[in-house]
Formats: C-alpha cells, sequence, structure tokens
C-alpha cells in the first residue's frame, strides 16, 4: 500500500520553517512544481564555501539526501554548476539555501555519498 506524500511545497515550507526557527537564514531561491518538483539544497558556510545536497528516494520508498558536492565543502561555483544543469534538465526543480555550519542539523533524512 503507497503511503501519501506530503506536497514539496509542504515539505519545503516545513524545512524553511525549522531552520528560521533555529535561526538559521533559509531562503527558496527557485520555486518549482508544488506538488512533486526535485529539491536541492545548497549550504552556504561563513568561509565563502558551499555543499549542495539532492533530494532522493531510496529504494524502499524512503527520502533521503545525495551530497552532489561530496563531503567537503566547495567553492560556490562548482555548486553554481550543478544547479544550472539540474535547472536545464528540470524546469520543476526548486533550490534552497541555508546559512549554517552544520546543514546534516536540517536534513531530517539520511545523507548519502556520492
Amino acid at each position: 500500500m503507497m503511503l501519501p506524500r506530503l506536497t514539496t511545497r509542504i515539505w519545503v515550507s516545513a524545512l524553511v520553517r525549522r531552520c528560521n526557527a533555529e535561526g538559521v537564514a533559509a531562503t527558496v531561491i527557485r520555486h518549482g512544481y508544488d506538488e512533486a518538483g526535485a529539491v536541492l539544497l545548497l549550504a552556504r558556510y561563513r568561509s565563502g564555501l558551499t555543499r549542495l545536497f539532492g533530494a532522493t528516494l531510496q529504494q524502499n520508498g524512503q527520502r533521503a539526501w545525495l551530497a552532489l558536492t561530496g563531503p567537503e565543502p566547495v567553492n560556490p561555483p562548482e555548486a553554481d554548476t550543478i544547479i544550472e544543469k539540474q535547472r536545464r534538465f528540470d524546469p520543476d526543480l526548486w533550490v534552497i539555501e541555508i546559512e549554517t555550519e552544520r546543514p546534516q542539523d536540517f536534513l531530517d533524512e539520511v545523507v548519502l555519498a556520492q
């Protein structure tokens, strides 16, 4: 039996609200399809470096995050290139930007290495 899923809009709104409630700036920088758009999370560090995570579904149907830029922060142009490539491929893409040194604290789902 397939369980009902939250719409992407509600899921993204909850993530942004959670970040903001914890004093972390979070902004939707690209609004995708409300019902089921793909989601990228761009984490900006005080150092100016970034990490990029992509929401995905595991084989068991559970959500997870894929570390698209790898385990370490990278220069912003590297993350921006991935975002732009995804945007061209998927016009329904959502992009959320958060400013934190610990993005994993806001990712309730498991983070998978690339």
